[in-house]
């Protein structure tokens, strides 16, 4: 062994048939250094993990989107504007999904599956080192959010240049009738 913990992950799997549920199984090696005397594992359900993506999400806006690809381009977690209908349905095929399962890392603009633009960034090199998958972690926003409040700014900004140069030019040309 290598001296350090190691766990296995199964590959998400669904439930009994017409069963939505998703689950996986989460085990490691249990025994004396250089032996194995068992296997302890615990059955992961999707729900949990769903419903901490969702929470984690909805901390960045109404557009965020926080989702988990596998080796093969496929949803292995509901993302926020498909739900959990798409998991290993959805096959993502944008460069940013290729290059992150090749294990290059981004943060940045980019367009997301649904052809937006969006600010966001994609990781796999720790997912791989923890659990030995081939799995990418993406977290993203839509830019129109995230640059809502500066163009409510900039609108109120000329509202006002507007008004100001409006009453400017009456107070000129009020005196002179």
């Amino acid at each position: 062994t290598t001296g350090k913990t190691e766990f296995v992950v199964s590959m998400p799997v669904f439930g009994h048939e017409g069963s939505s549920e998703v689950a996986g199984v989460l085990a490691q090696r249990i025994g004396a250094t250089g032996t194995q005397t068992g296997v302890l594992a615990e059955r992961l359900s999707s729900a949990g993990i769903f419903k901490q993506l969702a929470h984690d999400a909805e901390l960045i806006g109404t557009t965020g989107d926080i989702y988990i690809v596998n080796h093969d381009g496929y949803l292995i977690t509901p993302n926020r504007f498909q739900g959990e209908d798409a998991i290993l349905k959805t096959k993502l095929d944008t460069q940013n999904i290729k290059d992150c399962l090749e294990g290059k890392e981004y943060h940045g603009l980019a367009k997301d599956y649904r052809g937006i633009d969006v600010f966001g960034g994609y990781a796999s090199a720790e997912v791989n080192k923890a659990f030995d998958k081939k799995w990418c972690v993406v977290v993203e926003k839509d830019l129109a959010e995230i640059d809502a409040p500066v163009v409510a700014l900039r609108n109120q900004i000329l509202l006002i240049v507007g008004i100001l140069i409006l009453l400017s030019t009456l107070l000129i040309i009020i005196p002179e009738f």
